[in-house]
């Protein structure tokens, strides 16, 4: 049996996957007031992975209001 497949993996893992999300996504979760939301959540989505790319986006969306 794999450890996705018992009751308790598939919990944890799902709770990992939201947390996870909700840290990738915390520039846009920032920046939803900001007048540039759509650009910073879109920069977010695609260049979030890199590294630089959120760190960016995160200045954004902390410093342009």
């Amino acid at each position: 049996m794999t450890y996705i497949n018992t009751i308790g993996g598939i919990n944890n893992f799902m709770w990992r996957i939201l947390i996870l999300s909700l840290i990738y996504f915390i520039p846009s979760i920032i920046g939803r007031r900001n007048r540039d939301r759509k650009a910073i959540f879109l920069v977010n989505l695609f260049l979030g992975w890199t590294g630089i790319g959120w760190i960016a986006t995160f200045i954004w969306a902390v410093f342009k209001k």
